[in-house]
């Protein structure tokens, strides 16, 4: 690993350690009380020599904080993501108010996605430094999980210690310039495809395939306004205290090093779905992205707490029908759940006019059998039904076959038609528990949302997230529905 660019380390600015501390604690307390079992527990991330790194999804929870589970939690597995080259997606950045942001999308630059975006994610890259080569291999899945929630913008960081970077960096520009955003990408794509270090004969070859002709990388390293563009955007990095590569900003939530994917999943929906709670509240799109950014990069403005929308199953929403939304990430079998449950339960008692609870399920431990099958299975037949039966199912110890006609039979429902529909569906329920993990880059259940914000699902804390919502000078009641209704 080449060294990064020497330069004095920045002073962690104030809006870092605000943001670090405060979703550092909320993804802390989730931790401690997480139940079940772990999904897939991404790399360790490369450490980062400035400390402004933006939180991501809390590490798998410790032994003692976790249900025993003697095997994988759910046979089912996520469907396959269908990824497409970030080339078929990309353009050149148009004039507009984005251009003005202090992490400016100015006219030209390689992007890929829509301006109307909820979330940017800034990439600074060195085509040189084998971490952002890993990184840019990861692109294509992320844009794939995101879709049209993510844009894609590139911003070059050439590090003085590898000499053939800030040379990788004009070629790519004068491609851009010359032949597009795609072909753009394309040479970016060649250069990883090729695995070789990017000499002269390297980026002649790559230029080749994106449809460069002979002569024109030549023309493209001579030429100074090319090199003066790079400049800017190393300039630019340097500003920022990008030291080494990768670094990405999403909005400005900084992420220093290289991560996967699934690592930068919950961040990512997390920001995008607190930009579009914002736009719900009135903030116009064509300036969404310019806010976003000086509230997380330089705290100008309120940046708020980062909220997530989440589609709820098939039950209808308990409690009041309008009004706050708790929303319970949950499963059976799991002491944890039962907690949480009892929790959402009590502060419905609490607001009894104000507030509501939905539900979405987690893969389930092992013993937990066909439980959330045959409450979807309840909810599609008899939606009014299928809380009596949630509310036997998740105080059950034993959740076999006997056991869930035994509930069943209890909310005065015939077993063997809902079983048999349970059985039919179970291994798509399954998929679709475990694409929720996934997409949300949760490891386990339950999770507690007050108004799409991550909380410790513990009273007090739930409690007093759920009091400030309800005391927000412009009331959230309608907002967060309308928000998740526009994903």
């Amino acid at each position: 690993m080449v060294a990064p660019d020497p330069a004095p380390t920045p002073a962690t600015p104030r809006w870092a350690a605000v943001v670090v501390a405060v979703l550092a604690l909320a993804l802390a307390s989730v931790v401690a009380v997480v139940g079940t079992v772990a999904i897939r527990r991404p790399p360790p991330p490369r450490p980062s020599a400035v400390a402004t790194a933006a939180p991501l999804p809390p590490p798998a929870p410790p032994a003692s904080a976790v249900e025993p589970a003697p095997r994988e939690a759910s046979s089912g597995a996520a469907p396959p993501i269908a990824v497409r080259s970030l080339a078929d997606d990309a353009r050149a950045a148009e004039p507009g108010p984005d251009a003005d942001a202090i992490l400016p999308i100015d006219a030209g630059r390689p992007v890929v996605g829509s301006p109307s975006a909820s979330v940017t994610l800034a990439v600074f890259a060195d085509l040189e430094c084998p971490h952002t080569r890993a990184t840019l291999r990861e692109l294509p899945e992320l844009r794939a999980r995101h879709g049209a929630r993510l844009r894609i913008a590139w911003f070059d960081r050439p590090l003085a210690g590898h000499p053939n970077a800030h040379a990788a960096a004009r070629v790519g520009r004068g491609i851009a310039r010359d032949r597009g955003a795609p072909a753009f990408f394309r040479y970016v794509e060649r250069l990883l495809d090729a695995g070789e270090a990017a000499d002269r004969g390297a980026l002649e070859r790559a230029a080749a395939g994106a449809g460069a002709v002979a002569g024109d990388t030549t023309r493209y390293l001579a030429d100074p306004s090319l090199a003066e563009r790079v400049d800017r955007d190393d300039a630019l990095g340097k500003r920022l205290g990008v030291r080494e590569t990768p670094a990405l900003l999403a909005n400005g939530l900084r992420v220093d090093g290289h991560r996967d994917a699934e690592s930068l999943t919950w961040l990512l929906r997390a920001e995008a779905d607190t930009t579009r709670f914002a736009r719900a509240a009135g903030g116009a799109v064509a300036a969404s992205y310019a806010r976003r950014v000086e509230a997380n990069l330089i705290g100008v403005g309120e940046a708020g707490p980062l909220r997530v929308c989440v589609a709820p199953s098939e039950l209808p929403r308990r409690g009041a029908p309008r009004g706050l939304t708790i929303t319970l990430l949950t499963t059976y079998g799991c002491e944890s759940c039962r907690q949480a449950d009892a929790i959402a339960s009590a502060l419905e008692r609490r607001r009894p006019d104000e507030v509501g609870t939905t539900l979405a399920f987690l893969p389930a431990p092992p013993g937990a059998g066909l439980a959330a099958s045959v409450v979807r299975a309840v909810a599609r037949r008899d939606a009014g039904r299928a809380w009596s039966v949630h509310a036997r199912l998740v105080q059950a110890a034993d959740l076999g076959e006997p056991a869930l006609e035994r509930a069943l039979r209890d909310a005065g429902i015939e077993p063997a038609p809902v079983l048999t529909e349970a059985r039919a569906a179970a291994a798509a329920d399954r998929d679709a528990e475990a694409e929720l993990a996934r997409e949300l880059g949760v490891r386990g259940a339950p999770v507690l949302l007050v108004e799409g914000r991550l909380v410790s699902p513990t009273a007090e804390v739930a409690g007093a997230v759920l009091d400030e919502e309800r005391a927000r000078a412009v009331g959230p009641r309608e907002r967060y529905a309308a928000a998740c209704a526009a994903r």
